[in-house]
């Protein structure tokens, strides 16, 4: 495949955008930064064409955010289709509260937080699985750590940890809450 960045900028808001060139050209939003120096981009829905948007992907080329994104941008994802997609079925008093771009233990993925669970899942070689599934009591030694700008929650599962990190500060801080507020240490 071959990408070229025409130009990086800023809007207001301080997220990076790129435009590339070649066999992906268009607007595209950077939604994660890898310590590497590699980007994740998505495409920019405040630029898109309408043919862009009417477009489907390649045939053969898939991502993790390829199910999610080739919706038109008016219509938001249903969770609980996509989790009933994941073979996770929501049982009757169980409200989705959460569902954010994660990276857990240095695989990014899916992450949906519910009433009573916890639900990550991420990209295998036949789509998206679920990689963790726990209920939320069972978080013990919930605590953020790291810098502040990449501060993440490390978190203790039936004796395993878990490092988990999100783009958005308040999200990690609600997603903190949540779990120390379910937390037997």
């Amino acid at each position: 495949m071959n990408c070229v960045p025409d130009s990086i900028r800023m809007d207001s808001e301080r997220r990076r955008h790129v435009t590339l060139s070649g066999d992906l050209a268009g607007n595209y939003v950077v939604v994660e930064e890898r310590p590497d120096g590699s980007l994740v981009v998505a495409p920019d829905p405040s630029r898109r064409s309408v043919a862009a948007a009417r477009r489907p992907a390649p045939e053969g080329i898939g991502s993790l955010f390829s199910g999610l994104l080739s919706r038109p941008p008016s219509t938001p994802p249903n969770v609980p289709e996509i989790l009933e997609g994941w073979g996770v079925a929501l049982g009757e008093d169980e409200d989705i509260n959460e569902f954010l771009i994660a990276d857990i233990d240095g695989t990014t993925g899916f992450l949906a937080v519910t009433t009573q669970r916890f639900i990550f899942a991420a990209g295998s070689g036949k789509g998206l699985g679920v990689v963790q599934e726990h209920l939320l009591s069972a978080a013990r030694n919930v605590e953020v750590v790291g810098r502040r700008r990449r501060a993440k929650l490390r978190v203790t599962w039936h004796g395993a940890e878990s490092t988990i990190g999100l783009l958005d500060r308040d999200a990690l801080s609600r997603l903190h809450e949540t779990l120390a507020g379910h937390s037997i240490s």
